[in-house]
């Protein structure tokens, strides 16, 4: 099994604007980060292709609640990183 680590940094941003978000595993509450139950495993993967070499994992992203309305419209946008220990 290869586990699946994400590293994060959770806010969006456009401009000055920032938005805060987790990302869960799938349709799941399970938090997808780096370390004990947040790991996913290759065994855990989303669907496997016939030949086993490619695997998909599906995820959610959810703004957390509790946050001020940012200031500014637009499309915000981050980059994550998902780093694949072998």
């Amino acid at each position: 099994m290869v586990p699946m680590q994400l590293a994060m940094c959770v806010i969006m941003k456009h401009g000055s604007g920032l938005i805060s978000y987790d990302i869960y595993q799938g349709t799941t509450s399970t938090r997808w980060g780096s370390s004990g139950s947040e790991l996913w495993s290759s065994a855990n993967s989303t669907t496997i292709s016939g030949d086993q070499l490619t695997r998909t994992y599906n995820y959610v992203a959810k703004v957390l609640t509790g946050q001020a309305t940012p200031n500014q419209s637009g499309s915000y946008t981050d980059t994550l990183t998902v780093n694949v220990a072998f």
